[in-house]
């Protein structure tokens, strides 16, 4: 410590332990939007999807490769939405908008699953970023 500065805590242990796990879960969605269609029998998904008429292995090439791709543009996006709102706020609109996109997912079709997988792979670009940010 340097001359008098203060050393800043929390302000409560229920704030840090919400900061702590909003990290976390936030970090977690990664990996469960990714793994989702890799741990159900394709063959399900599209039933549930009707992706009949498809080829089923290119598209469950791009439905989980575009996460990845979307991840990367969501991560640049971060940064205006940075400067317009706190770290915790970004973290309180990015939580909702996981929510939303994760009740998109649900609508059986494949337009639809298209553009939610889409905004989960933004969304989960921008977690990453706040993430990392917020630690520091």
């Amino acid at each position: 410590m340097q001359g008098n500065q203060p050393i800043l805590r929390y302000n409560s242990y229920r704030h840090l332990l919400f900061v702590t796990l909003n990290i976390c879960l936030s970090s977690w969605i990664f990996g469960v939007c990714n793994g989702y269609f890799n741990s159900i029998k394709f063959a399900d998904i599209s039933n549930i999807y009707q992706l009949d008429g498809y080829p089923l292995s290119t598209v469950q090439g791009v439905l989980t490769g575009i996460i990845s791709f979307t991840a990367g543009i969501g991560a640049y996006l971060s940064k205006y939405l940075l400067n317009y709102f706190t770290r915790k706020r970004c973290f309180e609109i990015l939580s909702i908008a996981t929510i939303l996109t994760c009740i998109l997912v649900q609508y059986p079709t494949l337009p639809i699953l298209f553009i939610s997988r889409c905004l989960q792979g933004m969304i989960i670009g921008m977690i990453s970023s706040v993430t990392s940010i917020y630690v520091r």
